[in-house]
């Protein structure tokens, strides 16, 4: 996995696993800081990046936008199942925390909005970024990298997931 998807993966992990949503009370979240809860929000942090950084790709690299629009089908598809299972955990820990529809619609968006700054931060260094924006395709056709099953890449968190009652 080159520097870019690794430097994506740790700052989502310190992000997802000790940051809390943004703008949720305290009590709000403190009801929600399960295991599951934190697995499940992990695996849909890291795909919302991953799609948003598709868009950075196309963003930055306009001749090649159909490339990273397949790059964005090939990874829905793969992750669906994952991601299925992840927001399946997250709405029921909601539930058991007494929480409504539109306290989880925030929370998602939450997670969108830390996923698009992470995304955006990778503007900062455009070589490097384009390199690894071109390589993505490849990856996507090959299922490697971030655009490997999810279980694959995150054999905890999807444990957990898969466990989850």
């Amino acid at each position: 996995m080159n520097r870019i998807w690794s430097r994506l993966g740790a700052m989502l992990i310190f992000i997802t696993w000790t940051i809390e949503p943004f703008h949720l009370a305290d009590a709000d979240v403190a009801e929600l800081e399960t295991t599951a809860w934190k697995a499940a929000s992990f695996i849909k942090g890291m795909y919302t990046t991953y799609v948003h950084l598709m868009h950075v790709c196309q963003e930055i690299d306009g001749k090649n936008v159909d490339a990273y629009n397949e790059a964005i089908v090939a990874l829905a598809t793969i992750a669906n199942p994952a991601l299925n299972q992840a927001e399946m955990v997250m709405r029921g820990e909601a539930a058991r925390a007494g929480k409504d529809a539109d306290w989880l619609a925030e929370a998602n968006q939450d997670i969108d909005h830390v996923s698009d700054l992470t995304a955006e931060d990778y503007k900062k260094h455009p070589e490097k970024l384009l390199s690894d924006c071109r390589f993505a395709p490849e990856q996507a056709k090959a299922h490697i990298g971030i655009f490997a099953p999810l279980r694959d890449q995150f054999p905890k968190q999807m444990h957990i997931v898969e466990q989850w009652r």
